[in-house]
């Protein structure tokens, strides 16, 4: 039965809608910056399904206490030739 997800993962929600990103697109901020995460995982994370593992949830509060601003992408990007 899914619970309320932790404190650190409402703050990582709360980084990635005030960065505009989809779930998907955090994942792959936080794989860029050396964070282990899957899609399944912040879905569970988000949801209160599950929770990280310790190493993983103190490299996300270290993340998020960077207060961490990525500059948005434009939807289009041209197309390298």
């Amino acid at each position: 039965m899914p619970q309320k997800p932790l404190p650190l993962i409402i703050s990582l929600k709360h980084w990635r809608e005030e960065n505009g990103f989809s779930q998907s697109d955090a994942v792959k901020v936080l794989n860029n910056t050396g964070i282990p995460v899957t899609l399944d995982s912040l879905q569970n994370w988000e949801s209160g399904r599950r929770s990280p593992r310790a190493d993983v949830a103190l490299a996300l509060a270290d993340f998020l206490r960077a207060d961490p601003t990525v500059p948005k992408k434009s939807a289009r990007q041209p197309r390298a030739q």
